[in-house]
């Protein structure tokens, strides 16, 4: 896909933007922007990218789901063992920290996720042919039919 030629300041916006805006904005972006390849080929790994996001954190937040039903099982079941047997203090603070762990975990996924959204809009807005590794081949395969 190295056919374009260097992208005009409108052109490098519009990839920049499509990357930082993610799914929405890079999907109108590629919808509209008929004439230029380079934007086009930025704003469908944009969708790319944020599809496999949405992907990941859905199987993410479906295994955390079964993590934390099972946990409430178990601590319900020590929780009505310990007041069964008057003592049930330090038991109750575990499962309100259950959400708080929750967070601890997704807060730094969702961070991290920002991280190659961010290079890839700095490396467009400068003009260069950014690739997101392994989706960048399957873009080009999806816009060349």
């Amino acid at each position: 896909m190295n056919e374009w030629q260097q992208p005009t300041s409108d052109e490098k916006l519009l990839a920049g933007l499509s990357h930082l805006l993610g799914f929405w904005i890079a999907l109108i972006i590629w919808v509209f922007q008929r004439d230029s390849r380079y934007v086009r080929f930025q704003a469908m790994q944009s969708i790319a990218f944020s599809v496999l996001l949405w992907a990941l954190g859905l199987v993410v937040g479906l295994v955390f789901s079964f993590l934390f039903f099972f946990i409430a099982i178990v601590m319900g079941a020590i929780i009505a063992a310990a007041v069964e047997t008057g003592d049930p203090s330090g038991w109750i603070t575990i499962p309100i920290l259950l959400p708080a762990f929750a967070a601890l975990i997704f807060i730094p996924l969702g961070l991290i996720a920002w991280v190659p959204r961010l290079i890839a809009t700095v490396q467009t807005i400068q003009g260069k042919d950014f690739r997101y590794p392994w989706l960048s081949g399957l873009v080009e395969r999806f816009l060349a039919n």
